[in-house]
């Protein structure tokens, strides 16, 4: 049977996480939070989403994906002010059965595998989109190498070059 399953990560940046989400195909809809917004501001300005199956839930960003279960389900992100951190809400039976699970290879997996692996996926590329949002490219040069679950990004700054005057 199809529900919805809560992770805590470690995603903590909005921005970082969209991005990030982006890069792995998704469409993200978000809600803007700041610091200064109670925790009734907070769950006030949730978003509902369901499942293909009408279930549904509410959360901060909304991620479709086309294949995942041709767009008519989603994945959440509920912001835990006291933790400091977005919870995932997930579906593990429609990642599993949809192409977006065949394309990771999530079909023969249990669902808390499905979990880890997903968390682990988007908390690599919410780094990987945090690290690029510190260090912009118009002062960094970035190389990026994938091997399997892992990104080495390589960060040098870009030489400067100085105007120097002279009086002839």
């Amino acid at each position: 049977m199809s529900h919805f399953s809560d992770i805590r990560t470690q995603l903590n940046h909005p921005q970082a996480l969209v991005k990030g989400l982006q890069a792995m195909g998704f469409d993200v809809q978000a809600v803007t939070l700041t610091p200064e917004m109670s925790i009734k501001d907070i769950q006030a300005a949730e978003i509902a989403y369901h499942n293909s199956y009408g279930d549904s839930r509410r959360a901060h960003i909304i991620a479709r994906h086309r294949q995942l279960m041709n767009n008519r389900t989603a994945i959440g992100f509920l912001w835990d002010a006291v933790a400091n951190l977005y919870t995932l809400q997930c579906d593990p039976y429609e990642i599993r059965h949809s192409q977006f699970g065949r394309e990771f290879d999530y079909t023969q997996l249990q669902d808390a595998a499905i979990k880890i692996l997903l968390n682990q996926q988007l908390q690599m590329e919410h780094d990987r989109a945090a690290v690029l949002l510190k260090f912009p490219a118009n002062q960094y040069t970035i190389t990026e190498q994938r091997i399997e679950n892992k990104i080495t990004l390589t960060i040098k700054p870009k030489q400067q070059l100085q105007t120097i005057g002279s009086a002839i």
